[in-house]
């Protein structure tokens, strides 16, 4: 049975044969080897294990995965291979762990253990942009072919050309979905991932995925035609083309393709003549050997009022979901863009918004964007407070992290009115009074307002924090503020200022 164990290098030329491996080394019939034949030895059983696995896995999956694989050594009944990453290696094990062994004993021999070391590829310099902390290895970046320097023959006018895999944010829980792309875009040959079906939740990074991956096919595979249409243009395109009678010309278009990428499938939900002739055309597409690409927001199996039929074919390729993101890209992310603007926040800030913003990073970029201009127009740092209320006002409705708890813990009456007090410089206990000051009496109604809005407490409970008021009296308290914020900017901004202190 073979032992596998994942070894990091902490440098890629670490691979390279110690001095005293190669007197220690054996062939699989266990009689020692010359030093100069070692490498070449091992190399020669290996690639024997690659014909016999080739005869169990498409020849796609050998292109893509095994040649990947590179043997070190053999010493002691241990086959050293080099792989690029953890993810590369537990891949194998999971999906052709059983065919590796088979193939690795009846070469090497019963007792065979295999351990990897994980070297990362490394990548041009000059070609790739950090986007990772210095603390933090870049993500793996799989070596499949080599760009082709020619113009793209049919270059595709839709494409983003800012979105690229080198400044996607890649964390622990996205790394299957990115390598996957990549694979997909260099290769572009594998049945086994065709048609490629990627969903996520808003915001979690399918428009970047999708138009990195065009940009990187233009570049590796500048003759092929690429097409990418969204399901609002296909739609209008279709019902343009019926209505001119002009359908077989609309297909035609579409299936010339050598990729076709797909954008927000769900759009079409309820359209069913524009499902069936969408699932025409990408059978059509398959058919030529095309490579097809589709995101959405869902699983095929979660659409709900589509073709069956179009729901089967989505199923046939690789389905990957782009889970949201965690804690640590988010962090990445901020960083980023902070260096990257020469801005400076305290770590309490950067560690607020990381764990407290949710995982729509449209609404954590413009949170960003936010600060760094705000910083950048007035040359004035931002404290904590200033930065909950620009969380306040741009995305209320974020959340820690799972969609049932809100940015906000659940505040109390005694926080609304402490938070109050504080803001108008007011003591709680004079808020809670019965004090007709002007100054006093504007704190208390906008307190009344915020217990209003901000909990579910009852008009009577309320009254009973303020000197037991009549609910009919917190009911015109709470309808003077309503109405002041409307006309006055002043009380809103009050009012905004306090919710950002909660």
């Amino acid at each position: 049975m073979s032992q596998v164990q994942a070894v990091r290098l902490k440098t890629p030329s670490e691979h390279l044969l110690p001095v005293n491996v190669e007197r220690l080394a054996f062939d699989a019939s266990g009689e020692a080897l010359k030093p100069r034949a070692v490498v070449t030895s091992v190399q020669k059983q290996w690639d024997e294990c690659l014909a016999e696995i080739a005869k169990e896995v498409p020849h796609q999956t050998i292109q893509t995965w095994f040649r990947q694989i590179t043997p070190i050594f053999f010493v002691d009944n241990f086959l050293f291979l080099q792989v690029p990453s953890k993810f590369f290696s537990e891949w194998i094990e999971t999906h052709y762990g059983s065919i590796l062994t088979e193939s690795v004993v009846s070469k090497f021999g019963n007792d065979i253990k295999v351990e990897y070391l994980i070297a990362p590829v490394k990548e041009n310099k000059a070609n790739s942009l950090p986007v990772t902390t210095a603390a933090e290895p870049p993500p793996v970046i799989l070596a499949i072919g080599e760009k082709d320097q020619t113009e793209p023959q049919h270059k595709c006018r839709d494409l983003n050309h800012g979105f690229r895999f080198e400044n996607f944010f890649v964390g622990r829980e996205n790394e299957f979905v990115y390598n996957a792309a990549q694979v997909v875009a260099k290769k572009l040959t594998s049945a086994e991932y065709n048609p490629l079906y990627i969903f996520g939740e808003t915001g979690s990074g399918k428009t970047h995925l999708i138009n990195a991956m065009g940009n990187a096919i233009q570049e590796f595979h500048p003759a092929l035609k690429l097409i990418l249409i969204s399901s609002e243009r296909f739609l209008n395109d279709y019902v343009s083309a019926v209505q001119a009678q002009k359908v077989g010309q609309f297909r035609k278009s579409l299936i010339d393709a050598d990729v076709f990428m797909f954008e927000n499938l769900p759009s079409l939900k309820g359209k069913e003549k524009s499902q069936v002739e969408l699932l025409y055309i990408l059978s059509e597409l398959l058919n030529k050997g095309a490579q097809i690409i589709i995101t959405a927001n869902v699983s095929p199996g979660d659409l709900k009022h589509f073709n069956p039929g179009l729901i089967s074919f989505l199923q046939k390729g690789l389905i990957a979901d782009i889970p949201p993101i965690e804690t640590q890209t988010r962090e990445k992310i901020i960083r980023h863009f902070l260096a990257k603007n020469e801005i400076y926040l305290d770590e309490k800030i950067i560690q607020f918004l990381a764990e407290n913003l949710d995982t729509n990073i449209h609404n954590l970029r413009s949170v960003i964007v936010r600060i760094i201009a705000q910083i950048s127009l007035t040359e004035r740092p931002l404290v904590l407070n200033d930065v909950k209320y620009i969380v306040s006002q741009i995305c209320p409705g974020c959340y820690y992290g799972d969609s049932s708890t809100p940015l906000r813990k659940e505040i109390g009456i005694d926080e609304i009115i402490n938070a109050t007090g504080s803001f108008f410089k007011v003591p709680g206990d004079l808020i809670q009074g019965v004090s007709r000051k002007q100054k006093v009496s504007q704190a208390r109604q906008v307190a009344i307002y915020l217990c209003r809005e901000l909990t579910d407490e009852s008009l009577n409970c309320i009254g009973y924090h303020f000197s037991n008021l009549h609910h009919a009296s917190v009911l015109y308290s709470y309808n003077k503020i309503k109405d002041s914020i409307e006309e006055n900017a002043r009380i809103r901004n009050s009012v905004q200022k306090i919710k950002a202190l909660l």
